[in-house]
């Protein structure tokens, strides 16, 4: 049977709670991904503003060792955000 069969059958009462379940859900869902979001804005603002100071650039002594502790920052990043690294 198709949604629209399904909600011909229903009641006005059960089309009202049937919409107020799927807003409550779509809201649930919206919640979700903006926390989702703002962690990765985080991490993302994160990992630049250590990339674009010139100070702690400087603190290296060779750009092997400033690339590895930006890998390790990114992989940090990934892994708290449960990404598989």
């Amino acid at each position: 049977m198709d949604q629209i069969q399904e909600i011909t059958k229903m009641n006005q009462a059960d089309i009202a709670a049937q919409l107020t379940l799927e807003r409550q859900q779509h809201a649930d869902d919206l919640d979700r991904l903006s926390k989702e979001l703002a962690t990765k804005s985080i991490a993302i603002n994160e990992v630049a503003a250590f990339v674009s100071s010139d100070s702690s650039a400087a603190t290296y002594q060779s750009l092997g060792q400033y690339r590895t502790a930006i890998l390790k920052m990114l992989h940090k990043q990934k892994a708290q955000q449960g990404v598989k690294v």
